[in-house]
């Protein structure tokens, strides 16, 4: 379990943070993403983690990540696209229900958002855009 959260978690970051990428397809990888925290409290540690040992026996080192994971979320929660703000919302708020984040900026930014009647009139339109389609 371990080695799946290493080996995909960094192509799911990259994914989930690209502007170039589909909201549908950036969505997808913060879902997943989501998923992985759910399974793996590591990987919402705050702005640096352990490094496995080199092999000459070295203590482990301390690594920044590109983005963590967190950071990301708090970034996506003010996006100009709705549908990047419905949906880490969602996955703030089962981080938070989970127990697996408790940072007040993010209980903030729900409260903003549940608040927000422009977003609300966003994704509404954007719905009726889709039906006309």
């Amino acid at each position: 379990a371990e080695k799946v959260m290493e080996e995909f978690e960094p192509l799911l970051m990259t994914i989930a943070g690209s502007v170039e990428e589909r909201v549908e397809v950036r969505a997808q990888a913060a879902l997943a993403l989501c998923d992985l925290a759910l399974i793996h409290e590591k990987m919402l540690l705050a702005s640096t983690e352990e490094a496995d040992s080199g092999e000459d026996g070295d203590a482990p080192t301390k690594v920044a990540p590109s983005m963590p994971f967190k950071a990301m979320l708090l970034e996506m929660l003010g996006h100009a696209k709705p549908g990047i703000v419905i949906i880490a919302a969602e996955i703030a708020a089962k981080l938070l229900l989970a127990g697996r984040l408790r940072d007040p900026a993010l209980i903030a930014h729900l409260v903003l958002i549940y608040f927000d009647t422009a977003l609300v009139s966003s994704v509404a339109d954007d719905l009726e855009e889709e039906d006309d389609i």
